[in-house]
């Protein structure tokens, strides 16, 4: 039932047709040479196999750009992570009868990203090393570090994360994602990376030593109190002007203002649309070192384009590089709002 939906809502949509339909994971190989697909939608419960089984299997011999549509609940979180992992694009929550239209709009948007992804900005092709570089005494109390990051990001903040060093200044991160799914991005996060991650609770500390995760569904803010105590708020919002909950420009544009005695080092990653390109542009106007993630290894150009567009990026990195560059501004010496700042090689 679910699969007929599908394949007429595609074939509805302007500039797609279904040239192939399975219930077979068997199949899935052999379908794909014949029919040399843009895209391929892929269910998590197959018969015989997950979905993730078949991307694992299917991804180092034939790359195709696949959306995943599946249900969206804590059962299955995991699952669609590791499907991300294998080289999904994206995902997309199953639809009922009460958000028909809502579905398919979402449909569309995310095929067409999928359908102009390739296999050289998978994520999970990129090359996951050590910055070789150790932040110091004075960037673990005096900086701080934001993140953001939408489409490709948990695979993308995966490899900033694990480059950086066991000792990292407090750092929170925003990336676009259900609620059902960012505990469990945050688990996956903290079993993998040498230091703690969390996901954010209203109130949750900045430390020394840990990553803040911001929870799907909520919008997320840093806060210093007026005895110096910095934390985050976690609230319930209507989306932010930006268009996204949690957003990352409600998570910049807070850090401009909580953190204004510390260095700031803020990065945007891979993502659809503008969503934290606004907060760049007043970080970077504030003092902060602003890094954006290249074209050549983003998913999706989108974010962090129109942050350079904004003038709100200070440098320009590939993700593999992202990690040295956090490391190296944090290290670097706080300046004034009205002075250029530079890193030193």
């Amino acid at each position: 039932t679910m699969r007929m939906l599908l394949v007429n809502m595609i074939n509805s949509l302007d500039g797609f047709a279904v040239v192939a339909q399975t219930e077979d994971p068997k199949e899935v190989k052999d379908l794909i040479k014949k029919h040399n697909p843009d895209v391929m939608s892929l269910d998590m419960n197959l018969p015989g196999m997950t979905g993730v089984d078949l991307l694992r299997k299917l991804m180092p011999e034939i790359y195709i750009a696949t959306v995943v549509v599946t249900s969206l609940d804590i059962k299955v979180s995991h699952i669609v992570l590791e499907a991300l992992e294998a080289g999904a694009v994206d995902y997309l929550k199953k639809p009922d009868m009460a958000n028909i239209d809502e579905f398919k709009t979402s449909l569309e948007q995310k095929l067409r990203v999928a359908a102009n992804a390739n296999e050289s900005k998978s994520c999970n092709k990129a090359e996951i090393k050590s910055s070789n570089l150790d932040f110091t005494p004075d960037a673990l109390k005096g900086s701080r570090i934001v993140l953001g990051a939408s489409t490709g990001g948990t695979e993308a903040l995966k490899v900033v994360l694990l480059s950086l060093p066991r000792n990292i200044p407090p750092t929170v991160l925003v990336q676009h994602i259900p609620a059902a799914f960012s505990g469990a991005f945050a688990d996956i996060l903290d079993r993998l990376c040498p230091f703690k991650v969390v996901e954010g609770k209203d109130g949750e500390l900045l430390e020394e030593g840990k990553v803040i995760v911001a929870p799907g569904g909520k919008q997320i803010e840093v806060v210093r109190s007026k005895g110096g105590v910095e934390s985050v708020k976690i609230f319930d919002q209507e989306k932010h002007p930006s268009g996204h909950i949690p957003s990352v420009d409600s998570l910049f544009e807070s850090a401009k203002k909580a953190f204004s005695r510390h260095n700031v080092v803020a990065a945007i990653l891979t993502g659809m649309g503008s969503d934290g390109a606004k907060g760049m542009k007043q970080l970077k106007n504030a003092g902060a070192y602003t890094i954006g993630q290249d074209e050549a290894s983003s998913v999706v150009y989108g974010m962090p384009r129109v942050a350079a567009e904004l003038g709100g990026l200070a440098e320009v990195l590939t993700l593999n590089d992202i990690g040295k560059g956090i490391v190296k501004a944090a290290n670097a010496l706080p300046v004034s709002s009205n002075r250029k700042r530079t890193v030193n090689e």
